[in-house]
């Protein structure tokens, strides 16, 4: 409900629009590189998902390996040590850029809605941070994040380098991003988000509801991360129930795509193919969302549609009378895509009508034609 109250009230920015390459991080006495992890950071004028998968993962798909269930107990330790994360993005500040001397720079808060390392219980408050250009602030294809709260001696805690990726279309072309809809989340299932931003996709879903409760549940909250959690539940002794709690607390999923119709199709007859994936036995294949879509006569069974009474908008409307700002889209739902309903948070294209036949197209082109196997993810060169 906050979000589209800041949505609706024009709070939504490109500023940082696309999807990124970190590679740079260092906090504390620690750092890494995208050497050392492959990191796919997409988002949209106002929502994310942030996923970091160690490049010494084990290759447990091509172990043969389809599922949690066959990973031996250090294997799912290894397999906490992934990340991934999905929210709101509020921009605030000076949004026309982070050059040197900027005593409003745009500033950066993410609320999470699914969380990796947040167990049962919310964060008890939001990562709040500060974008930098650099000197040539018309260079949108690189910058820094910087932490905002500081410690005893004013420096910033962390500071993370990014970079955009090819294909995402500067952040300015396709762009969509829908939620599981809030009435029939969590009673239908897991919380998910989906994201395109060019030929990028990303999404999240969250862990099944109902897998993890009682003393498991309580014990994963006091272990602060998930980490602790899943190294608590195995620990000797845990037995069947603290591996079926790991397992729970591993349901959380998460991955990256490509379109192969290019950024700025609207027919999506293109083939979507996960590349990067918690559960590395969903890369190389089409993203859930597409093939659990159910058909209706001889196409997908999608439909979108205007939550209000009157018929079809374009974005350029407004959502509510005597708004100036609130977009259209904000009222649109999409009905079975991956056999859900889902709310439409942002959305570059000019209809309902369009929207559909983009979504109704990725299903059919995911489907019907042999999906190509992304080549194998190959670890930078030091």
């Amino acid at each position: 409900a906050a979000f589209k109250v800041w949505r609706a009230a024009g709070k939504a920015s490109p500023l940082v629009c696309g999807v990124w390459n970190r590679a740079l991080f260092t906090g504390g006495m620690e750092h890494s590189s995208d050497a050392t992890e492959l990191v796919f950071n997409t988002q949209t004028p106002s929502l994310f998902i942030d996923l970091r998968i160690p490049w010494a993962r084990p290759p447990w798909a091509a172990m043969g390996h389809a599922s949690t269930a066959t990973l031996s107990d250090t294997d799912l330790r290894l397999f906490a040590r992934q990340h991934c994360f999905s929210g709101y993005s509020l921009l605030e500040g000076d949004l026309g850029g982070g050059s040197p001397g900027n005593t409003n720079p745009p500033v950066v808060t993410r609320h999470h809605a699914i969380d990796w390392n947040f167990v049962g219980a919310k964060r008890t408050r939001p990562n709040k941070w500060r974008v930098d250009f650099g000197p040539d602030s018309r260079n949108r294809d690189v910058w820094k994040e910087w932490s905002w709260p500081v410690d005893d001696f004013g420096q910033h805690y962390y500071v993370e380098r990014w970079e955009r990726r090819q294909g995402d279309a500067g952040g300015a072309g396709r762009i969509l991003a829908l939620r599981t809809a809030a009435q029939e989340a969590p009673a239908r299932g897991r919380d998910q988000v989906l994201l395109v931003v060019g030929d990028h996709f990303s999404f999240a879903r969250g862990r099944v509801p109902g897998l993890l409760s009682g003393p498991a549940l309580a014990a994963a909250r006091e272990a602060g991360s998930l980490v602790a959690a899943v190294d608590a539940a195995l620990q000797a002794g845990g037995g069947p129930e603290g591996r079926a709690a790991a397992e729970a607390l591993l349901s959380l999923q998460g991955g990256h795509g490509h379109i192969a119709d290019g950024a700025a199709g609207v027919s999506g007859g293109g083939a979507w193919v996960v590349d990067a994936a918690t559960h590395p036995w969903q890369e190389g294949e089409p993203p859930s969302e597409l093939t659990e879509t159910p058909r209706l006569g001889d196409g997908p069974g999608i439909r979108v549609r205007s939550r209000h009474e009157h018929t079809s908008t374009t974005t350029s409307e407004v959502n509510e009378p005597g708004s100036e700002t609130s977009p259209a889209f904000l009222s649109w739902a999409v009905e079975g895509l991956g056999g859900r309903s889902w709310d439409v948070l942002e959305c570059s294209f000019s209809s309902e009508a369009e929207l559909e036949t983009f979504l109704r197209g990725a299903v059919k082109g995911s489907s019907a034609q042999p999906v190509p196997k992304a080549a194998p993810k190959m670890r930078p060169r030091l």
